[in-house]
């Protein structure tokens, strides 16, 4: 029984496709492991340029009427005044998680700093108050 190698430009591994065959991906060793033969095959990483998510495909039965109604789908931002006096902050005290820093790609740096631009933009967040 061999395994069939989709002609596709993006390949996507899903969680479901993985289970239903018994499947492990070994990102260490760079291998697909078949856990019910114990069979593997060696792969190869490559770096995916897709920087964006659709949530609706364009042949989905009832995309006509979202279509009607893109709020559903698309991020609503509303500059209201609030009819409740809740209000979500969080303040936190010490130093902060620790992680390495890393440099983005340009490319995705851009992309990153605009969206905090328009997050600030439009109230969503703020300026963190930490040094």
């Amino acid at each position: 029984m061999g395994f069939h190698d989709p002609d596709v430009s993006i390949p996507i591994g899903g969680a479901d496709f993985l289970a239903h065959f018994g499947l492990i991906v070994d990102l260490k060793r760079r291998q697909l492991i078949d856990t019910l033969t114990n069979f593997s095959s060696l792969g190869n990483l490559r770096r995916n340029n897709q920087l964006h998510i659709k949530t609706v495909s364009k042949n989905y039965i009832y995309s006509d009427i979202l279509k009607q109604f893109p709020d559903l789908t698309n991020p609503s931002i509303h500059n209201e005044i609030v009819k409740h006096d809740t209000v979500h902050f969080f303040e936190t005290k010490g130093q902060p998680v620790h992680a390495k820093g890393r440099r983005l790609r340009p490319e995705l740096y851009e992309q990153t700093k605009k969206e905090l631009e328009y997050m600030m933009e439009q109230g969503i967040g703020r300026p963190s108050k930490s040094n």
